[in-house]
């Protein structure tokens, strides 16, 4: 039985560059062999590998409908895995969302990257775009309007995003495509060790393991009603926010790095025979 991954060739597709690349960079962390072939796309929104001679389904939709094609794979992985939507799919297994390409600069990162919760600073930097574009900008306002400028807004490159965490209060994170979602920046400072606030998140992820509401990160309420009471309690538990922090790192490092993502890919397939 081969152990080399056969990926999707480039053709154009909408998102080779961050979806696919995602689950190559992923293999070849650890060390497989990848080769490209054309033609493995399957709907513009999932596509499959061939590992262990098995296609595999990579379903990276942001929403919760499954691929209409999904029951042709023997087995499949979404990115946002929820399981009321998708538990009673026997051969449907969560996959982590997309976090890092590079993983030799997370490591080097992650070492630097000291989360004490000791600024007053409120991250608040995702672009307000597509779907999400009223709720960001909404929720921007709303903290302006009560923090003023304690609320940092700035759009930059990725490794100054990350390394604001080290004299910031917390990040504010809106959702994108849906409202309970785990979007890419949260998920990164979460591997950091930051606290996020977000509204309650429906996702699973590798080995079953959910991110929970004040443990992982720090949930508001779905309709953001209670953002200031939230925010105002974060100011004076800075402890129990560093606690949080270290949680979703955690729960990061047990999930979602590539060795683990890759041993879990094992673990389902073996279980299927």
């Amino acid at each position: 039985m081969s152990d080399k991954v056969i990926f999707p060739a480039f053709n154009g597709q909408r998102y080779y560059h961050t979806h696919y690349r995602f689950v190559e960079e992923l293999a070849k962390a650890v060390g497989k062999s990848v080769t490209k072939k054309p033609g493995m796309d399957v709907d513009g929104r999932s596509f499959y590998i061939v590992y262990k001679d098995m296609d595999i389904l990579i379903d990276y939709g942001d929403h919760k409908a499954v691929s209409l094609r999904q029951k042709e794979f023997p087995v499949s992985f979404r990115f946002h895995y929820s399981q009321d939507c998708h538990g009673d799919m026997t051969n449907c297994f969560p996959l982590t969302p997309i976090s890092f390409y590079d993983w030799k600069n997370y490591f080097r990162l992650e070492k630097m990257i000291i989360y004490r919760a000791s600024g007053t600073r409120i991250m608040a930097n995702q672009i307000p775009g597509k779907a999400a574009k009223f709720r960001r900008s909404y929720i921007q306002a709303r903290l302006k309007d009560r923090y003023r400028g304690r609320v940092d807004t700035s759009i930059t490159d990725q490794e100054t995003f990350w390394l604001k965490l080290k004299t910031s209060l917390l990040a504010m994170c809106v959702p994108g495509a849906r409202n309970d979602i785990l979007d890419r920046g949260q998920f990164q400072l979460m591997a950091f060790g930051g606290c996020t606030v977000s509204p309650p998140l429906d996702i699973m992820l590798p080995y079953w393991k959910k991110p929970e509401p004040n443990i992982h990160y720090l949930a508001c309420a779905e309709d953001y009603s209670d953002l200031y009471k939230v925010i105002d309690w974060a100011y004076e538990n800075r402890e129990n926010l560093v606690k949080i922090g270290q949680n979703a790192k955690k729960l990061f490092l047990e999930t979602s790095t590539p060795e683990k993502v890759w041993a879990w890919i094992d673990q389902c397939l073996e279980g299927l025979k």
